[in-house]
């Protein structure tokens, strides 16, 4: 934030707000190098005497000592501005600021704070009186103070809220336990799902996220039915929210699962694979979240994460998300899938990829593997070229050499003439004995 910052800190108030609203809480850290606040050896105290009482003026030892005094001062309330912003943004939502050098310790504080909380909730019987604002004049803040009745706890909490109302989502509302559920700062872990989130564009000038879910059959209520089939229903919403000021586009689904003898016995060792699309409207940063619910018990899961969408408009080389399977054709393992919603691989197996490549009538790829920032092999990539003028990207990655443990795939492109920037995306994946 700057000195002059009152609009900043109304753009910041309004980043809280939004922040809460979303069930955010924001942990900052000011990694600003340590410095002095005491006037350095060059510091020239007469001459700021001077400045201040005028030409001529006498500076007697006490008169030293307050000018010192108030450099010190000065130095530390402009340090406090500039982290002003941190702070509100940390202590706005519920979460913490370290002004600290040391990130490790910062974020083992930030860690072991999140350990727990309570989530309390309140909904007056007249909201107008707490949403209310003036004609022709900007929505009011209003503080929300909590106080405990135990001697020596400390309450940390958000500070309040701007009194203006959600703006409308064009789907459906969803659901309260599942909207609970969907909304937390913490997955909900009943129903356990994974989630992997692509940007892809399947036909010309339809680009979307595929929403890849792997979900615990194990979690769900399965019932025989008379039919001899085995019966499960779950209701899923998946969220998906830009970085700019539009609704978010919300999708809501049931499933009702009739599942044969060998289905319900594959789902049991194997897990489920559900995979849900989104038009991928603009380019930019998105949040997506899911939830799901099973319906006979009503426990609940959810996962979220970011993704980043490419702006294809601007005829610049761009890669889609990055799918990665299992490349051979053996019986499917339980404790290594190799599927793209849960990527987990043998040794003795094979990695497969594929992405798309958009803007580039030729290009040179390769694919990386990475471990811990290293990179451990170089893998050639075969593209082809598409008739809408995109190209794909395929290759097959072999796992013999690699030890056991949590690697990174990463595919980097760049067009043949050179004029391109090198772009790239990525995927995780591990491998186990």
């Amino acid at each position: 934030m700057s000195p002059s910052g009152n609009r900043t800190a109304t753009e910041i108030g309004e980043m809280v707000d939004q922040s809460l609203r979303a069930g955010v809480v924001v942990y900052s850290v000011d990694p600003t190098p340590l410095t002095s606040l005491t006037p350095g050896a060059d510091y020239d105290v007469t001459q700021a005497f001077t400045a201040q009482a005028g030409a001529g003026a006498w500076i007697s030892t006490q008169a030293a000592a307050k000018v010192l005094g108030g450099y010190t001062k000065g130095a530390l309330a402009l340090l406090e501005v500039y982290r002003s912003g941190l702070r509100t943004l940390a202590e706005g939502t519920g979460g913490l600021m370290a002004a600290d050098t040391d990130t490790t310790a910062a974020l083992g504080r930030f860690t072991e704070d999140l350990q727990g909380y309570y989530l309390l909730t309140y909904k007056p019987q007249v909201p107008e009186r707490y949403f209310a604002a003036k004609k022709g004049q900007p929505p009011p803040f209003h503080s929300v103070g909590i106080r405990v009745n135990r001697p020596g706890l400390h309450v940390r909490s958000y500070a309040g809220y701007i009194a203006m109302a959600d703006p409308a989502e064009r789907e459906a509302s969803v659901p309260g336990e599942i909207s609970q559920a969907l909304f937390s700062p913490f997955s909900a872990s009943g129903v356990r799902v994974g989630l992997t989130s692509v940007f892809t564009m399947p036909t010309s000038k339809s680009p979307e996220l595929s929403l890849l879910l792997h979900i615990d059959a194990r979690d769900l209520s399965f019932t025989s039915g008379d039919d001899g089939r085995y019966h499960a229903r779950f209701v899923l919403v998946a969220r998906v929210a830009g970085e700019r000021a539009e609704p978010a586009q919300v999708v809501a689904k049931e499933a009702d699962l009739q599942l044969e003898e060998g289905s319900y016995r594959e789902a049991m060792l194997m897990g489920l694979a559900y995979r849900v699309s989104v038009p991928a409207q603009r380019a930019g940063l998105y949040q997506v979240r899911v939830a799901i619910r099973d319906t006979g018990s009503g426990k609940l899961g959810s996962a979220r994460e970011f993704i980043e969408v490419p702006d294809l408009k601007n005829g610049r080389l761009a890669l889609s998300g990055v799918l990665v399977y299992s490349a051979s054709a053996k019986e499917r393992d339980a404790g290594a899938p190799g599927s793209s919603e849960l990527r987990v691989f043998r040794r003795d197996d094979s990695l497969a990829f594929a992405c798309q490549i958009f803007n580039a009538k030729s290009v040179r790829a390769e694919a990386r593997v990475m471990r811990d920032g290293t990179q451990v092999m170089v893998v050639p990539i075969e593209s082809r070229a598409a008739a809408d003028g995109t190209s794909t990207a395929k290759g097959v990655v072999p796992l013999a050499a690699l030890a056991p443990g949590n690697y990174i795939l990463q595919i980097v492109a760049r067009g043949e003439q050179g004029k391109d920037p090198v772009t790239s995306q990525w995927s995780d994946f591990e491998i186990v004995p």
